[in-house]
């Protein structure tokens, strides 16, 4: 009798539960509508138990577009559990968050990286894969513990991860690339070469670049022709980019569009002085030396600028974005279109083909001049 009657207490309560939940998820739900309202409020502690509220206690899928927003706030803890929630652990799986996500694998704070590891390994994502490898040799401990087990868990053999290990330690470390870079510089300029001139760089993290085609990149941040880039390829310096004006090197991404074996560099860089402008551009391997050329469309004089990421190896996406001034870090306003490459008999010909329902708020920016076409 004492367990018939906690089967029918549990009922009850499951009864009840499930009607609790179908009047939580009604959108005049006062309750929902001031968990909201403080995903705006000025006390980040707030913030953050608002958006806990909504993904855990209230369930409200509703709510997701306004959570997103909070994956871009100005304080990391809001940050980590706006990804934390949008996940599986809390029910919500939102796999439209996947693409932002993803770019947060290079952030320079520690918890996101940690927690969009576990985000993309919880909703499955197989396309992150390349990325998470290059965290088997980050700086902290637990990314490199938590990177491992998130391949395991997307179903990466350990030999594959062992081999990723091994390629992740190879690569110039940014002691040797500073030594290599310098010098390259002193004998292009010799004039640079005095007590008074001091360079400092960082590597600039792309995914599958050094796999593919065994380049890596790093950027100036000293005082002295801040934001030049330079491509390091087998111990050999490479001139990439400037960054007159502006930030220079905004985003990158491997590719093999035309699916001929040979992978691509797909950048978008901004300069300018008076006349600011927003370009995407092509790189790649041309016998011992690199090949670059800017595409047809070239984003000129906006209040934005442009931005490429990857879905696969032959979908490169171009967005216009509010640039974070972080590289590889945007806050999207809208999808410009996608990367098209075409090879010919070795001669390569590209384009970014627009969207064709592109606002025309947008349109307005957008210049064209023609571009020759390319031999490979």
């Amino acid at each position: 009798m004492h367990r018939i009657t906690l089967i029918i207490l549990g009922l009850a309560c499951a009864v009840l539960t499930a009607a609790g939940m179908m009047w939580y998820n009604n959108l005049d739900n006062p309750a929902v509508i001031a968990a909201r309202r403080q995903l705006y409020d000025k006390d980040s502690r707030v913030r953050q138990i608002a958006i806990w509220d909504l993904a855990f206690v209230l369930h409200d899928k509703e709510s997701i577009p306004e959570i997103r927003k909070r994956l871009y706030d100005e304080d990391v803890n809001v940050r980590q559990v706006a990804i934390d929630c949008l996940s599986g652990f809390m029910g919500l799986n939102d796999k439209e968050s996947i693409p932002t996500i993803r770019k947060f694998l290079n952030d320079e704070n520690k918890q996101i990286r940690y927690s969009s590891i576990c985000f993309l390994a919880f909703l499955k994502d197989k396309e992150s894969i390349s990325q998470i490898k290059m965290l088997l040799n980050d700086e902290e401990g637990n990314i490199r513990e938590i990177a491992e087990r998130a391949l395991k868990q997307l179903g990466v053999p350990e030999a594959e991860i062992q081999k990723a290990k091994e390629d992740e330690a190879s690569k110039v470390d940014i002691s040797k690339a500073s030594e290599l870079i310098i010098a390259h510089i002193f004998k292009q300029t010799p004039a640079m070469n005095h007590p008074s001139v001091h360079f400092q760089f960082i590597e600039l993290p792309v995914d599958d670049l050094f796999q593919k085609m065994g380049w890596q990149i790093f950027k100036n941040i000293s005082t002295v022709w801040t934001g030049y880039t330079y491509i390091i390829s087998k111990n050999k310096v490479f001139d990439f980019l400037d960054s007159f004006g502006s930030s220079g090197l905004d985003s990158a991404c491997v590719s093999d569009i035309d699916r001929d074996g040979q992978y691509e560099l797909i950048f978008t860089h901004s300069g300018g002085s008076g006349i600011h402008c927003s370009t995407v551009g092509l790189c790649y391997k041309k016998g011992d030396s690199i090949e670059k050329s800017g595409s047809n469309l070239t984003y000129l004089n906006g209040p934005w600028d442009l931005f490429v990421w990857k879905e696969n190896d032959q979908k490169i996406v171009v967005e216009i974005g509010k640039k974070l001034w972080k590289f590889g870090k945007w806050e999207k306003v809208a999808e410009l279109g996608t990367v098209k490459i075409e090879n010919k008999n070795g001669v390569l010909n590209y384009t970014v083909e627009e969207n064709k329902d592109l606002p025309d708020e947008f349109k307005q920016y957008i210049d064209r001049p023609q571009q020759p076409a390319k031999k490979k």
